[in-house]
């Protein structure tokens, strides 16, 4: 029954955004979601999104075409208020689960400051993120250009990760550093 429930408000309150994302069974984005080029998304089966959600894939900034893709694997959980800045691949694979408030961008502006133009309207400086298998993201997280986080981390709330994150390890702070790293000889998170 719950399940219909969804499925009846999932329809009534996204349906042209439903019909342009490409999207498995189980699928739910909650109130208030805002989209922009939602043909660049595929959200797999069981995907859940919380309310407040910003979901956007920018095809083109200051005249240069853009190749934004983002892809949401199987079972993955995002909070309230998820931000995503897309204009390229960020690729959130499989039971991933994403507190609140948390940030991903796969773009930032330029910065040159020879420049005559201002930084906002610079080409974007693009960099594919990768979110692997079981990873877990703590609340008001950001997640920058380029990088990477190996399966089975642990993102700490708060955290601006800079750099890619190997499997297996608690990355925390501004900016993100690897503080433990999981043994499976002695089956506990160890200090690095």
């Amino acid at each position: 029954m719950k399940q219909w429930l969804k499925s009846i408000y999932m329809f009534l309150c996204h349906p042209l955004i439903m019909s342009k994302i490409t999207h498995g069974k189980r699928t739910f984005v909650g109130a208030r979601a805002q989209f922009l080029n939602p043909s660049n998304v595929t959200f797999k089966d069981g995907v859940r999104i919380g309310s407040d959600a910003r979901i956007f894939c920018f095809e083109k900034f200051a005249s240069h075409t853009l190749k934004p893709e983002l892809i949401l694997e199987d079972g993955c959980y995002i909070g309230n208020r998820f931000t995503i800045l897309c204009s390229d691949k960020v690729w959130i694979k499989s039971q991933v689960l994403i507190a609140s408030d948390v940030v991903i961008a796969s773009h930032n502006h330029g910065m040159d400051p020879e420049n005559q133009l201002p930084y906002a309207k610079q080409p974007l400086l693009t960099a594919p993120v990768t979110i692997s298998e079981g990873c877990w993201i703590g609340e008001k997280a950001m997640i920058l250009p380029g990088v990477t986080i190996g399966k089975k981390c642990i993102i700490g709330a708060g955290s601006v990760v800079t750099k890619s994150v190997p499997d297996y390890c608690m990355a925390m702070g501004n900016p993100a550093v690897v503080k433990k790293i999981y043994s499976f000889e002695t089956k506990k998170w160890e200090n690095v």
